[in-house]
């Protein structure tokens, strides 16, 4: 499958998504300063072949593109500033048959991506502190980092009523995207300097460019993808979390906070 046409099955599978309340309801709502009614929104859209199935039994187009139905979302805003990995090398099909494609992605890894259902990476650029030391350099801090006119179209959502965020890689994501779920785990024990001089590294370019963009603009949430966890629980557990990925959340999280930001986000992936 090449690019364009897992970009093809990708708008296939889009539904859309309308955005209605407004920064101060949103705010009021998830501060618990007001009893509105939830915030519910269909997030991924329709699985692979769901539409088919549902057009075999007659609904309307608005139905099946999720228009008919009413979703509480937030209009949000994320400022155009890169704050995790840049550079790197372009994605590079490897192999690609009926099943799966192999590909080279920006981390430099060998990725499976099974056509109907996920992508498994099959190799990582760290498991050593001289690998990080090889590749660190996509997370240093440098101007280009913050988009073109960033201030401007962030102040021109903020006038639309619109929830102004900044996205973070997490304490473990991000990690665990150079190591493995299970090379970072082990490694928690085995080179504990590993990963805190990551997380050190990384956090400190995360704080340059918060301090950055909440000088110019009020920060409401600081959203972290981080992906941590499964149905049966997180990957790691509160030690981990109170020794490596605490530190990294209070350097982003106290400074915003400082500056008037209202809502820490995470987005975990499970329980």
């Amino acid at each position: 499958m090449s690019a364009q046409s897992i970009q093809d099955t990708h708008r296939a599978l889009e539904i859309h998504r309308a955005m209605e309340v407004a920064r101060e309801e949103y705010l009021e709502y998830m501060t618990f300063h007001s009893k509105g009614p939830p915030m519910f929104t269909e997030i991924f859209g329709s699985l692979l072949g769901l539409k088919e199935e549902w057009g075999e039994q007659g609904p309307s187009e608005a139905e099946i593109d999720f228009s008919a139905f009413r979703y509480r979302r937030p209009m949000s805003y994320s400022v155009a500033v890169n704050t995790g990995w840049v550079g790197g090398g372009t994605s590079k099909i490897l192999e690609d048959n009926g099943e799966f494609t192999v590909a080279l992605d920006q981390y430099g890894r060998r990725v499976k991506l099974f056509k109907r259902s996920a992508t498994l990476p099959l190799d990582y650029p760290v498991e050593s502190m001289d690998d990080w030391l090889r590749i660190k350099s996509h997370y240093d801090y440098n101007d280009a980092r913050l988009g073109e006119a960033w201030k401007d179209r962030a102040l021109a959502a903020r006038e639309k009523g619109m929830v102004i965020q900044v996205s973070v890689p997490g304490g473990f994501d991000e990690p665990r995207q150079l190591m493995g779920e299970a090379g970072l785990c082990e490694s928690y024990y085995t080179q504990p300097d590993l990963i805190h001089e990551m997380l050190e590294t990384m956090g400190e370019t995360v704080v340059r460019i918060l301090d950055r963009v909440s000088s110019e603009i009020q920060v409401d949430p600081l959203f972290v993808q981080e992906d941590m966890a499964g149905k049966s629980g997180p990957l790691a557990g509160p030690k981990q979390v109170e020794s490596f990925i605490k530190p990294y959340y209070r350097k982003a999280w106290d400074l915003l906070k400082s500056r008037g930001a209202r809502i820490f986000s995470q987005d975990s992936d499970g329980d």
